[in-house]
């Protein structure tokens, strides 16, 4: 089941991961005050770079471009339709699933 690690048994990490949560909680409402003054453009542009940014060292790290380049250009020729379809249909859900 779980690796015995004497140094942080999972209790431990429990707490500390609880801990964290709750700080943060507390001091993300300062952050968000602080940001009242950014333009909302200019902070959705940064939330979407970082994410790419993010994303793309996530995908290096665990060598999983090879399964991006899958999705996008299928082996077989008759997936494609279908993995253009997912997108579509993902894009669209996304979309419809956000408040106006």
């Amino acid at each position: 089941m779980h690796e015995k690690n004497a140094s942080h048994p999972p209790a431990v990490a429990g707490v500390q991961y609880a801990l964290g949560a709750y700080g943060s909680w507390g001091l993300l409402p300062v952050y968000w005050k602080q940001l009242t003054r950014v333009p909302v453009f200019e902070i959705l542009a940064h939330r979407v770079v970082w994410s790419v940014v993010f994303t793309a060292l996530l995908l290096t790290a665990s060598r999983g471009w090879r399964n991006v380049r899958g999705a996008f250009f299928p082996s077989q020729p008759r997936d494609a339709p279908r993995n253009v379809a997912s997108y579509r249909n993902e894009l669209v859900s996304f979309h419809l699933g956000r408040d106006p």
